[in-house]
């Protein structure tokens, strides 16, 4: 080792011989330093350097070794060096004297080399160890200090061991607490200091028994807010203590509480924003409703050539604000996370060959072509939301043919990947038109925003299309791309990952196709209709919709009127606007409800509310569907068709034991059916084939195990299926069984459930004979 890093020893002695054989010993072990008397050893000791440790002689002339000790400065004192006294008198009285004034040991004369370097080498070997803890305690001490919590240290007695400025500063306390009866002092003090319902400081006052670790939260009187955290201090598997961590954050909480007030008010206009697009909806769409409905009405009259084109103008203006309306309507909900997808079969082949001929005209308007190209391989059914897949595409061929002059428009669809249930199909939509610069880009998917003012000068539109576009391509689970030259024309390519629809294995979702009702089927003779609509024009655009139909059609003004007439004359169906004087449509509905009897009347909700919530309103108040405004002709023939198509003429329901006779199977019914699905009608009459046996069983089970709800809602899905073919001998039935399921007295429907098996087999004979004739018709 070398010399400057040995430890300083300081011989005190009288005597030159103990000097050189105590030198002797321990020149390899450290470095010798002599003093020869007690003044020479105080006055070496007033300055440093300092040894590390003292020999001293006890007999010495002037001041002696004790009293050389006792004299002895920090940092040189017995508490900070060791101190071994040298005695030729190996008296118990002296040692305890030097013991009491602070010594480590003892070395008697006659010196022993061996002895004296094996004591000095222990102590200063415990000398190192204790540094080496005083310079952990003191980055210890430091650590604490430099850190912004508070720190207290607690023993298993409740004495506080340990504790940082920053404890004494967040609790206002003085560092008496280290004296005897600190921690009842500091319990007290956190009592006064806190709030009047903490439960920590009786946490405190229990002690240190918890083997595990505890969090709290103290809140101050003063508003402060301090999180406290502890963890207990065990050796040999028992609690000694506790330490315990004071973190400040008031700050944090109030950030939490800025933040949660600034998510509240988000929140707040989010839906102040909402209930603005409603009321802007409702407020343009009532107006529209009369606009559109009126021009609509024109349309159907005699009119000039003249006459004729400006009224097309104006239902077409209606219809582009409306366009207009409802893009602003989703690209809200989507912000607001409330689009719902539909994820249903649905024929692509269909979809696309309607989108072509429409885009056919349009282009041909414009002297463009419009080009098709379609992947062979592409399935014809899939599943999905078509709605959406259809806006996506419209929106994509309608700027396609906007911004071309000249060329063509082509849109593209192909298969690629195998076609699995997870089959990926890519459209594309591309133009020769004027193309996207690449500066442009960047504001082609803003919400509001066009690729360029010129372009939204001389073309027009919101800005808002392709920004909906994406964001119902996310919604799919798709992704969305472009490619463009300026002058040379765009290309869009959309990626959706669409299931593949097997008919047979999805016959219970294309069942739904037989149950969705028809505009075209014949409606009843005789019917009856009240219509519930406090604005003028609007009665008379109702009106002349339902202008054709074999019946009578009467008018309320407000809910209440609606209700009394609906008490005093049978009507088969209500048209029922929800914003009325007086009673609104929700509170006539639910009104009617209570008070109707057995045979419920559908009621259907106009409404210029066109948001989700609106519906699921409509339905919660008992209406049975929801045609928002403005109405059209196809709208209301819709609606008609699946309510009333193949219903009597306000007859009552069939009874209990009451049977009316219905033909197997209406012919008519059967086969304008047919002409309408053409190539799918064999495989949907084939599916509901293949699912009545099953739906019988199910009616039949659940009637033998008295289960009231799964007889009415299995009966009511057969009701529709039948009525949508013309099977109206086994619908009559099923309306039966669907009526006795409601009032939960399955025991009655046993005689109509027996006579089920052998209407399904006569249905079936019927439905052979009519495919076979309707087979032979439509051979040419």
């Amino acid at each position: 080792m070398h010399d400057q890093a040995l430890p300083r020893v300081l011989i005190v002695d009288d005597e030159q011989h103990n000097i050189h054989v105590l030198g002797q010993a321990l020149k390899h072990l450290c470095r010798v330093l002599v003093a020869t008397s007690g003044e020479q050893a105080l006055q070496k000791l007033a300055s440093p350097p300092y040894p590390d440790m003292l020999l001293l002689d006890i007999m010495m002339p002037g001041i002696d070794g004790f009293e050389v000790c006792r004299r002895l400065p920090p940092p040189v004192g017995p508490a900070d060096i060791p101190v071994i006294f040298i005695t030729a008198m190996d008296s118990e009285e002296d040692e305890a004297r030097g013991f009491a004034l602070g010594a480590v040991d003892f070395i008697t004369k006659p010196i022993r080399p061996a002895i004296v370097r094996a004591r000095v080498l222990t102590h200063l070997t415990l000398l190192a160890r204790k540094r080496e803890i005083l310079k952990s305690g003191e980055l210890l001490r430091a650590t604490l200090e430099s850190t912004r919590e508070g720190i207290l240290a607690v023993g298993s007695d409740g004495t506080i061991t340990h504790a940082n400025s920053h404890f004494f500063r967040f609790f206002n306390l003085s560092p008496q607490l280290w004296l005897p009866g600190g921690a009842q002092q500091l319990q007290a003090a956190l009592t006064t200091l806190l709030v009047n319902d903490d439960p920590f400081p009786v946490k405190f006052g229990q002690g240190p028994q918890s083997t595990g670790t505890e969090s709290d939260i103290l809140r101050f009187r003063d508003g402060r807010i301090l999180a406290c955290y502890s963890v207990p201090l065990i050796q040999n598997g028992a609690v000694t203590g506790r330490v315990w961590n004071f973190s400040d954050i008031t700050q944090q909480k109030l950030y939490e509480a800025q933040l949660l007030q600034a998510r509240g008010e988000a929140e707040a206009a989010n839906k102040a924003k909402g209930s603005f697009l409603a009321t802007m909806s409702h407020e343009i769409r009532t107006p529209l409703n009369g606009v559109m409905g009126m021009a609509e009405l024109l349309l159907e009259l005699e009119l000039p050539p003249k006459g004729e084109e400006y009224v097309r103008t104006i239902h077409r203006s209606g219809q582009a604000l409306l366009t207009i309306i409802n893009d602003v309507l989703d690209y809200s909900k989507i912000e607001a996370d409330k689009l719902q997808l539909e994820s249903i079969p649905f024929c692509l082949t269909h979809l696309l060959q309607d989108l072509s001929l429409l885009f056919q005209g349009f282009a041909g308007k414009k002297a463009i072509a419009f080009v098709q190209e379609i992947d062979p391989r592409l399935p014809e059914w899939i599943e999905g939301d078509p709605t959406r897949l259809r806006q996506i595409l419209i929106n994509l061929l309608s700027n396609a043919v906007k911004f071309t002059k000249k060329g063509r428009v082509t849109l593209a669809a192909a298969l690629v990947t195998t076609p699995t249930r997870e089959s990926r199909i890519r459209f594309e939509v591309r133009d020769t038109g004027l193309g996207i610069s690449p500066e442009q880009f960047s504001r082609l998917f803003r919400s509001f925003e066009q690729a360029s003012s010129a372009i939204a000068r001389q073309h027009g539109g919101t800005g808002l299309g392709l920004a909906l576009t994406r964001k119902l391509v996310h919604l799919m689970q798709g992704e969305i791309d472009v490619e463009s030259t300026p002058d040379v024309g765009t290309l869009f390519r959309v990626m959706l990952p669409l299931r593949v629809c097997d008919p047979v294995a999805d016959r219970t979702s294309l069942s739904q196709t037989i149950e969705s009702g028809n505009s075209e089927l014949p409606l009843p003779t005789g019917i009856r209709i009240l219509v519930a609509e406090d604005d003028p024009i609007n009665r008379a655009v109702i009106g002349g919709l339902l202008r054709g139909i074999d019946g009578v059609i009467d008018y309320a003004e407000n809910g209440q009127e609606a209700v009394e007439m609906l008490q005093a004359s049978p009507y088969d169906l209500v048209f029922m606007d929800c914003q009325m004087p007086v009673m609104d449509g929700f509170t006539a509905c639910r009104t009617w409800r209570a008070l109707e009897g057995e045979r419920p009347i559908p009621i259907v909700a106009l409404t210029a509310y066109a948001m989700p919530e609106d519906r699921e309103k409509c339905l919660a108040a008992g209406m049975n569907d929801y045609l928002p405004k403005p109405v059209g002709r196809q709208g209301i023939q819709t609606v008609l068709g699946r309510w009333l198509a193949n219903r009597g003429p306000t007859a009552s329901e069939p009874g209990e034991t009451e049977r009316i006779h219905s033909p197997v199977l209406d012919r008519e019914i059967f086969t304008h059916l047919g002409a309408e699905l053409e190539e799918d009608f064999d495989q949907i009459i084939d599916l509901f084939l293949q699912w009545l046996p099953k739906r019988v069983r199910t009616i039949q089970e659940a009637q033998e195990q008295g289960d009231a709800a799964t007889m009415a809602r299995e009966a009511h899905t057969l009701l529709g299926s039948c009525r949508q073919i013309g099977a109206l001998s086994l619908a009559h039935t099923a309306q039966a069984i669907e009526t006795i399921g409601k009032k939960n007295h399955t025991e009655e429907a046993a005689a109509w459930i027996a006579t089920l098996e052998q209407e399904r087999e006569h249905l079936t004979d019927a439905i052979a004979l009519a495919l076979s004739e309707y087979e032979r018709r439509r051979l040419p």
